[in-house]
């Protein structure tokens, strides 16, 4: 999952030293008797050859990170009113009420991954007073938090498919409107994507794709 995620160094020193020669009250020491010529010469030391050190592995340079855009920046207005009507706005970003209301509708294991989330961002989108609203939730999973609810999804009542690339999985509630009360949660790689009321999670996939060129499609 996931594909995505300096130092400087300074120096100092300072050495000192000093050294005192004296002699004792007596006197100093007595001194050293001549070397006889006949004394062996002192033995040369060879001289040491160096050891080339090996070559440092350099060291891999870790994934960049991902960048969650923006509500205006992930989903433009534009595009949203060009899909449906130039009433839809950006509702609020980071919404407390909205956000709870997003995950009333999560199943236990998707709230347990939302809530081990490295980072996420929640948007809504719909027409100033009136009840239409498209809620989508961009996070960004562990490897094994995201590999969890991929497998819990595989074995529920959600319907999988694919489109560019992107495994998507789809339930709607009984009963509602299909497009008006469903739930659909797209995975690229490390980066989940929870749409909340269909018609926006591919231009959310867009936008992520855009604002992280690692996750672009491959081929």
């Amino acid at each position: 999952m996931r594909d995505m995620r300096r130092v400087a160094f300074a120096w100092c020193g300072a050495v000192t030293a000093t050294v005192a020669l004296g002699c004792g009250v007596s006197g100093c020491a007595t001194e050293r008797e001549p070397q006889s010529s006949t004394d062996p010469p002192p033995e040369r030391s060879e001289p040491t050859e160096s050891v080339p050190t090996e070559a440092s592995t350099p060291v891999e340079s870790a994934p960049a990170s991902i960048t969650v855009p923006s509500c205006e920046e992930l989903i433009p207005l534009e595009a949203v009113a060009e899909r449906f009507s130039p009433d839809w706005t950006v509702v609020k970003e980071n919404s407390p009420q909205l956000i709870e209301v997003f995950r009333g509708a999560l199943g236990p294991v998707a709230l347990q991954a939302l809530d081990q989330a490295e980072q996420q961002k929640h948007c809504t989108w719909g027409i100033p007073h009136s009840d239409l609203l498209i809620h989508v939730n961009v996070a960004e999973l562990p490897d094994d938090v995201g590999e969890e609810l991929v497998a819990a999804l595989e074995d529920s009542d959600y319907q999988e498919s694919e489109t560019d690339g992107v495994r998507v999985f789809t339930y709607v509630f009984p009963g509602a409107v299909v497009g008006a009360s469903d739930i659909s949660y797209g995975f690229v790689d490390n980066v989940w994507i929870a749409s909340f009321g269909s018609g926006l999670g591919d231009l959310a996939v867009r936008g992520m794709r855009h604002a992280n060129p690692q996750l672009a499609e491959e081929g």
